[in-house]
């Protein structure tokens, strides 16, 4: 049972996601966050504050985040082709891989991201453009906070854990060595598999399976398409977490990461 409400919670939180509306139930814009390729200057960033102590959080804040990025290796430019070029090589060195070829999307490719605190995102990224509390679950009760910057956006819980993440520039690289602005030809060269017939789901609307089965708890990617037939989201999938992408003229917009919450 417990399994089938994840399934059905990845399901609702990416239909409300393909309407453009968030799937957590407040008002605060889409999420964001870091990757499990993050560059080790930022990794070794990880969980230097302790999400219990307000002070030290206060601390974390700083009104000069290009200095944390030039010492940790972060980016703030997408080096994806611009338009009209082919679409760009990654790295296979990025890319999961065994010998029969391409592996599907893990978890592990996303976890460091949800041990990020909310100091580590204030040191990697600065002060926020704009921090909001709202109500968490009904079940679990408290309040929840998220900190925008631009279209970047990151959801802690009640206790200060990451549960959603948005991310729209390079400061946290992609898995798979992908970067805002990647053509989708170049996403589906990190995946095994490619797009197979369109079909329709109640939730998701069209949608082409890319490797695995739509189904709960299981390992899948596929392309989801707007009412006119164009590519506009890819989503992987894993045992009930997510990484939705989502797509603007064919390109990487912003990738955002869920994991459920019960």
């Amino acid at each position: 049972m417990k399994r089938i409400k994840l399934y059905l919670l990845i399901s609702i939180m990416l239909a409300a996601l393909l309407c453009g509306c968030s799937g957590s139930g407040n008002t605060a814009e889409p999420p964001a966050a870091p990757s499990s390729s993050a560059p080790e200057g930022i990794s070794n960033a990880v969980s230097v504050v302790p999400r219990s102590e307000p002070e030290a959080v206060e601390a974390a804040k700083t009104d000069d985040p290009e200095q944390f990025r030039e010492e940790h290796g972060g980016q703030e430019a997408s080096p994806a082709e611009p338009d009209g070029q082919e679409p760009r090589s990654v790295d296979l060195n990025d890319v999961p891989m065994d010998v029969n070829g391409i592996l599907p999307y893990s978890f592990d490719e996303i976890k460091e991201v949800f041990l990020f605190s909310e100091g580590d995102i204030l040191r990697i990224y600065g002060n926020p453009d704009e921090e909001v509390e709202f109500d968490f679950t009904e079940a679990i009760g408290g309040k929840a906070k998220g900190l925008r910057y631009g279209e970047s956006y990151f959801e802690l819980d009640p206790d200060g854990y990451l549960y959603r993440v948005r991310l729209s520039d390079d400061t946290v690289p992609l898995p798979r060595g992908l970067v805002i602005g990647d053509t989708l030809e170049t996403m589906l060269s990190v995946l095994p598999g490619k797009p197979g017939p369109i079909e329709e789901d109640p939730q998701l609307g069209k949608y082409a399976v890319i490797y695995g089965e739509y189904a709960h708890m299981s390992d899948f990617a596929l392309i989801t398409y707007d009412a006119g037939g164009e590519p506009n989201a890819v989503v992987w999938s894993s045992k009930g977490t997510a990484v939705y992408f989502a797509l603007e003229d064919g390109r990487i917009k912003y990738a955002e990461y869920m994991i459920p919450v019960v």
